[in-house]
């Protein structure tokens, strides 16, 4: 059997066996330690797992059913404070944006560096989209190995492999676009937003969950991003908080809230942002 088809195999039986396994592994001990709601919990499990899949196939190894889920159980162990804002976020989000729609039409999701689909299974999942109108969910990923996991993971969502930068989508088609923990991996962050602004309805919101480094430490990397983009290895450096915002209202994006999940003189730290495309209140 080919690597390609060992990974798809392990991928479906995260799927469809992901979620008893990872009880066997103490799943609901971490539900009564940590207080994230079942319908983010499970699914935070079963794509971090997916993702644990990936990487491991990109490099060589060849895992286990067992392995993935006791890691990604692990994993959303370790920070739940972080998986819980996610899934508050996620869920305000998904309900302004069916609020906004309000007429019967499926509102259209865009995750841009989708991996495994997390972000598309928390609002598939999410209360108020099960049995209600079925949304339109479209993930963006530049790894072709995660387009692939996307596919078996969540069949419903519409794959694309493309750069953030250029997103291959008409215009005004998005009512919400996505961005977690992404941001950092793009070498121009400028054409990335210039891109979610196009794709984005009028009143469209775009969510961004990233590492952002403060005003002296953004102003240091830049040199690094421009070193580590002319030795073709890509940026991995997070971009200035004060610089994703100034680049979000030059393209008509405004600011609706930041919410900084910590804070650091010289040091990285979290941070989400959610902007809205135009001047309409949502």
């Amino acid at each position: 059997m080919s690597g390609d088809a060992l990974l798809t195999k392990l991928l479906v039986r995260i799927r469809d066996e992901g979620i008893n396994e990872a009880r066997a592994h103490g799943l609901g001990d971490v539900a009564e330690a940590t207080s994230v709601p079942d319908w983010c919990l499970t699914q935070a499990v079963l794509f971090r797992a997916a993702n644990i899949a990936v990487w491991g196939f990109e490099d060589g190894k060849e895992l286990s059913l067992e392995e993935v889920i006791k890691e990604a159980v692990k994993g959303v162990s370790r920070k739940p404070e972080a998986l819980k804002t996610l899934c508050r976020e996620v869920d305000a989000l998904v309900r302004r944006v069916l609020r906004g729609v309000g007429d019967g039409r499926a509102p259209v999701f865009v995750d841009v560096g989708c991996g495994s689909g997390l972000a598309l299974a928390l609002i598939a999942n999410h209360p108020s989209i099960k049995g209600g109108v079925e949304p339109r969910l479209i993930g963006v990923d530049h790894d072709p190995n995660m387009i692939e996991a996307l596919k078996v993971m969540l069949p419903q969502a519409t794959p694309i492999q493309a750069s953030a930068e250029s997103l291959p989508l008409r215009p005004s088609v998005a009512d919400a676009m996505l961005s977690i923990g992404m941001v950092h991996e793009v070498s121009n962050v400028k054409a990335f937003i210039e891109s979610a602004a196009h794709v984005l309805r009028d009143g469209g919101e775009v969510l961004v969950a990233d590492s952002f480094a403060p005003p002296l430490t953004a102003t240091l990397m830049r040199v690094g991003r421009r070193v580590r983009v002319a030795m073709s290895k890509g940026p991995e450096n997070p971009w200035g908080l004060n610089e994703v915002l100034g680049v979000l209202r030059s393209f008509g994006l405004r600011t609706r809230y930041v919410r900084r999940l910590g804070s650091s003189v010289l040091r990285t730290y979290p941070a989400i942002v959610v902007a809205v495309k135009g001047l309409e209140n949502r």
